[in-house]
């Protein structure tokens, strides 16, 4: 779980691989800023979804399946991304929905400490 959490915090090494990759496979144009793109999205979607974590402890009083199903995403979002046919795909599926999944399970131990 860690280490897929820790994945966001290591964007800026894999940024460049990731630009390249879609440059290479898909003949795109994307430049290192629009690599960025997908850090900061991340990082906002991050931050607008931790309330929506501890919404959810709040109405479902359970953080171990808040944690499961959320903790479960994480990955499959990541592997998803991983099949991306375009760069879009991969930030919404790595940016977006990532994010979201990880600011769910960071709100989690806000919550219960």
């Amino acid at each position: 779980m860690q280490i897929v959490l820790g994945s966001l915090y290591i964007w800026s090494q894999i940024n460049s691989y990731c630009v390249s990759y879609f440059r290479n496979k898909y003949g795109s144009n994307l430049s290192l800023q629009d690599g960025d793109l997908v850090f900061k999205i991340n990082f906002f979607t991050f931050a607008l979804s931790i309330p929506f974590g501890v919404m959810l402890i709040k109405k479902f009083h359970y953080p171990k399946i808040i944690f499961f199903f959320a903790g479960l995403f994480l990955p499959l979002f990541t592997f998803i991304a991983t099949f991306s046919p375009n760069f879009g795909f991969f930030v919404a599926f790595y940016g977006i929905l990532y994010g979201i999944a990880t600011g769910i399970l960071y709100g989690i131990p806000i919550f219960l400490i």
